[in-house]
């Protein structure tokens, strides 16, 4: 089963109280679990990605609302199988399925949620390329969607990361541990006061990361893997409120 280094410096949620170093222990846990299944683990993390696809490209206009909604839930199914595996050493698709239907009274929430960072892109999106580029994207219309440069284009999808760091721990909080929404997001703000050292290394590098594999689609096999660091951002909150 993979952990987390105790670290017995760090029982509250304090402001400041965080060290930088904690990047460096979530980046081990990341690391340990997905030398345990590599392919299973890149598996896992490109399906939400071809699942969005196929909606955006398969259903013009509509699929992209409908990819927004309906990814989010892919996405939390993904959550729980990864949690599944992290604790109990195997993963379990049909497990990860029955929790997610046991779940449905929250799908609203999650969806929302997760939209809402989208819904941010396309703010960004107006501001720096107008109207016609936010609808572009919006709609996935290809003709929209050149009307970005590359650098645009990447400036739009890093921005992104900023409204999803104050949902990091929030989105597992709802899908793993069953939190209302607001208790969620209000202990994700404050693991953000706490832990702005090693968040904002975390921020940096998904940011670069996020911005730079549209400039370098190389670093895509390196933004993936690196997305389960969330994983262990929540983990790492979890157990440490649980230990006051």
């Amino acid at each position: 089963m993979a952990t987390l280094p105790d670290d017995p410096a760090l029982p509250q949620l304090h402001p400041g109280s965080w060290p930088a170093s904690r990047f460096l222990a979530w980046l081990g846990g990341t690391g340990r679990m997905l030398r345990q299944a590599p392919l299973r683990f890149l598996l896992l993390c490109l399906l939400p990605m071809l699942v969005e696809a196929l909606l955006q490209w398969g259903i013009p206009v509509a699929g992209v609302v409908a990819s927004k909604l309906l990814v989010p839930l892919v996405s939390a199914a993904c959550l729980i199988a990864t949690d599944q595996r992290a604790r109990n050493g195997r993963f379990s698709p049909m497990a990860a399925c029955r929790r997610l239907l046991e779940l449905r009274a929250r799908w609203w929430w999650i969806s929302l949620l997760s939209a809402a960072i989208f819904a941010w892109q396309l703010i960004v999106a107006c501001a720096v390329a107008g109207p016609d580029a936010m609808h572009g994207l919006l709609t996935a219309d290809p003709a929209g969607i050149a009307r970005f440069s590359r650098a645009t284009i990447a400036f739009v999808l890093a921005a992104g990361v900023l409204p999803g760091m104050l949902l990091l721990t929030a989105l597992p909080r709802i899908v793993l541990d069953g939190w209302p929404a607001g208790a969620a997001l209000r202990e994700n703000a404050r693991w953000v006061r706490s832990a702005w050292k090693p968040a904002g290394i975390y921020f940096i590098v998904s940011t670069a990361l996020v911005a730079g594999f549209v400039l370098l689609p190389w670093l895509l096999l390196m933004l993936l893997p690196f997305g389960y660091m969330g994983y262990w951002i929540y983990r790492d909150v979890a157990e440490h409120v649980a230990a006051r």
